[in-house]
């Protein structure tokens, strides 16, 4: 009989820290998603940022042509 118990507290431990690590997961999978849209504004603010630095170096060629 004791040994019923045991399984049956070890089955409820398992089940508790299962429960533990779906809601570990959860808010891990939130803030993978959360770092990945910041890392693709952050990629689209550089495209804006190094392609106004390549127009100018594009005029400082021009002007140094000249």
């Amino acid at each position: 009989m004791a040994y019923m118990m045991y399984l049956d507290r070890l089955d409820k431990e398992r089940k508790k820290r299962l429960h533990e690590l779906e809601i570990k997961c959860k808010e891990l999978g939130r803030r993978l998603a959360d770092a990945e849209s910041r890392l693709v504004e952050q990629d689209r603010i550089l495209d804006v940022l190094y392609a106004e630095l390549d127009d100018e170096e594009a005029w400082a060629d021009l002007l140094d042509e000249r």
